[in-house]
C-alpha cells in the first residue's frame, strides 16, 4: 500500500514539472519581456533568454526531482531484518 502512494508521489512530481518549468522560465525573463514590451530589448533578444531559462529551469527542476524521489522511496532497515533473521534461527533450535 505504501510503495503505490509513493509511485502516486513520484508520478504527479512528474506530472507538473513542465508546467513549473513554464513558470519558472517566465518568471526568470519576466525583466527582459517587460522590456521588450517597452521597446528597449529587441524580441530576438528576450526569445534566447527565455529559451536559456527555460532549459535551465527543466534542468534544475529535474535535478530537484531525482532528489525528492529518493526521499519518496522507502528504505529497508537491514537491522530490523537482522534481528528477525536471528529469531527465526534462535526460535527453531
Amino acid at each position: 500500500m505504501a510503495s503505490s502512494t509513493n509511485s502516486n508521489k513520484w508520478k504527479l512530481l512528474y506530472a507538473s514539472r513542465p508546467k513549473t518549468t513554464v513558470l519558472m522560465a517566465l518568471i526568470l525573463t519576466l525583466p527582459a519581456i517587460i522590456g521588450s514590451i517597452k521597446g528597449d530589448i529587441s524580441l530576438q533578444s528576450m526569445l534566447i533568454k527565455y529559451l536559456i531559462a527555460l532549459v535551465l529551469s527543466w534542468i534544475g527542476l529535474s535535478i530537484l526531482a531525482v532528489i525528492v524521489s529518493g526521499y519518496l522511496r522507502p528504505k529497508k532497515n537491514k537491522n530490523i531484518e537482522n534481528v528477525f533473521s536471528i529469531y527465526k534461527t534462535t526460535k527453531q533450535n
